[in-house]
């Protein structure tokens, strides 16, 4: 979710589809990080990166919307909780 619109630069890049959301303060991009075909497989499409902030500030505000209850393993260690899919 973009918070504040900076002058220029700023968005967020998906290296894979070619394509740049621009920031711009009241939007927000949101994508599965999992495939809809099988959902223990990352979605490798959906690699992306935050690209600078030529002029101004950016505010930005991340969420992360889970299938299913992680807490309960990750308070007892397990390491499986945290993987990162990219």
């Amino acid at each position: 979710m973009y918070l504040s619109t900076p002058a220029a630069g700023g968005g967020t890049k998906f290296n894979d589809l070619g394509v740049v959301v621009p920031a711009v303060k009241g939007s927000a991009v949101m994508w599965p990080s999992i495939s809809n075909r099988d959902p223990s497989r990352d979605e490798p499409q959906t690699n992306h990166e935050a690209l600078p902030v030529e002029d101004g500030m950016k505010y930005a505000s991340n969420v992360w919307l889970h299938m299913y209850d992680y807490r309960t393993p990750a308070d007892a260690g397990c390491l499986l909780t945290h993987k990162n899919t990219h």
